[in-house]
C-alpha cells in the first residue's frame, strides 16, 4: 500500500508539470489561434501575434475591428524578398515596419484602410519580417530606420 503523503506529493508534482506557472514557460496563443510573443524596441514592449504560414500571412489583421495599443502582428517569411502588403478588408490604419534580420529597414506610416487609397505597399529592399502596429505607434516610440527589434 502506498502512503497517502506519497500520493499527494505525486499528484502535486503532476499538476506542476502539466500547467505553466512561475517556473514553467507559458505558451500564449491569441483568440485567433496565433502564437503570441514579446517584442522589445528600446524600452517599449509589445505583444505580437506571429504568423508564418502563407494562409495566416494573407489573412493578417483583415476583418478585425481594432488592435490593442501595445499589440502588434509579426509576419515571418521563409526567405528575404520584397513582399507586398495590402489593406484588403482592414478596418483601421496601420504603421508597417519592414525588417531584415532584427534591423528596421523601412517604415510606412499611417497606411489607410480606405478602399482605393494606397491599398498595396511594398518595401524598397528585401526583408524577412514585417511588423504591423496601430497607426501612430512608430512615431510615439520614436522608431527609426536602423533600430533593432528584439524578438
Amino acid at each position: 500500500m502506498i502512503p497517502t503523503s506519497v500520493l499527494i506529493l505525486a499528484a502535486g508534482s503532476a499538476i506542476f508539470w502539466m500547467y505553466p506557472g512561475k517556473n514553467r514557460p507559458e505558451y500564449a496563443v491569441s483568440a485567433f489561434g496565433n502564437p503570441v510573443m514579446e517584442i522589445r524596441i528600446a524600452d517599449d514592449v509589445f505583444m505580437a501575434e506571429a504568423v508564418s504560414s502563407a494562409e495566416k500571412r494573407m489573412l493578417g489583421l483583415s476583418g478585425r475591428e481594432e488592435m490593442c495599443h501595445s499589440c502588434a502582428m509579426l509576419f515571418i517569411f521563409p526567405e528575404p524578398a520584397r513582399y507586398s502588403f495590402w489593406m484588403k478588408d482592414m478596418k483601421f490604419n496601420l504603421d508597417i515596419v519592414w525588417i531584415s534580420g532584427a534591423s528596421v529597414k523601412s517604415i510606412e506610416k499611417n497606411v489607410p484602410f480606405v478602399e482605393g487609397e494606397r491599398e498595396v505597399v511594398r518595401p524598397d529592399a528585401p526583408i524577412d519580417k514585417v511588423l504591423e502596429f496601430n497607426a501612430g505607434v512608430s512615431d510615439e516610440i520614436g522608431l527609426k530606420i536602423g533600430d533593432e527589434i528584439h524578438f
